[in-house]
């Protein structure tokens, strides 16, 4: 016992203390940087995630408003045509291009691979609860029911229009001109009406739910954009 008080009276405690102090500390401060570099990355791949939604949203933008420009259009002819059969008007030429027209219909190309970019990597990297639940609407639910109604339509233009068109119009190109074989006879089918009809319902809600699609990829665009400028921020 005596001995060991003669060890423990020769130790410097002060010095041995501020060693141990300066060790933790060390310790301390390599794993609050090591914590501070994740975070820091993590920090980096969402907003790099963010620039890519971005840049994916205003790809589908591109196409959003070219797919409302043809359904714009195939809605008017469709309107024109039946006014025109309806009235029993006579033939003229200039009806051949809605002919044509009236049959436009689209397939939206999404640009979704940041998006599943994002699936796989984990939606908790977008930590902005209201742009992460914009983002798993807009994707699981608008497009996928804008893609259903756009199915239904090229299936219709497939297994009817097309085939009635081969059969009664001449000089026939999709999307573009048609030319009656039998103009009074287009007058009094009742075939040819319904599906003028058809596509006129069709192509009004298509034409709504582009609309509605298009207010909600510009409302995320710009959420991104507040939230990209934020982080730029010193």
């Amino acid at each position: 016992m005596g001995r060991l008080s003669k060890i423990f009276k020769t130790i410097d405690w002060r010095y041995s203390l501020g060693e141990l102090f300066l060790i933790v500390s060390g310790i301390l401060i390599a794993l609050a940087l090591n914590q501070w570099n994740e975070k820091r990355k993590i920090y980096d791949r969402e907003t790099e995630m963010l620039k890519e939604l971005k840049v994916s949203l205003e790809n589908d933008m591109e196409d959003i408003l070219i797919n409302l420009n043809v359904h714009n259009q195939s809605y008017d002819s469709a309107i024109l045509l039946l006014d025109h059969l309806k009235s029993k008007r006579s033939y003229n030429d200039t009806l051949d291009p809605h002919f044509g027209k009236v049959l436009g219909t689209t397939i939206f190309l999404t640009d979704d691979a940041a998006y599943n970019n994002l699936q796989d990597t984990g939606r908790h990297l977008v930590t902005n609860n209201s742009i992460r639940a914009k983002l798993s609407k807009l994707y699981a639910h608008d497009y996928k029911f804008i893609a259903a109604l756009e199915e239904i339509d090229s299936q219709n233009l497939l297994l009817h229009l097309k085939p009635y068109y081969t059969r009664h119009f001449k000089n026939f190109s999709l999307f573009k001109n048609a030319e009656p074989r039998n103009y009074d006879f287009l007058i009094e089918d009742p075939e040819y009406i319904s599906q003028l009809e058809w596509i006129r319902d069709n192509r009004m809600f298509t034409v709504y739910r582009y609309k509605t699609i298009k207010d909600k990829v510009e409302n995320i665009i710009d959420m991104l954009d507040e939230e990209l400028r934020d982080r730029s921020r010193p």
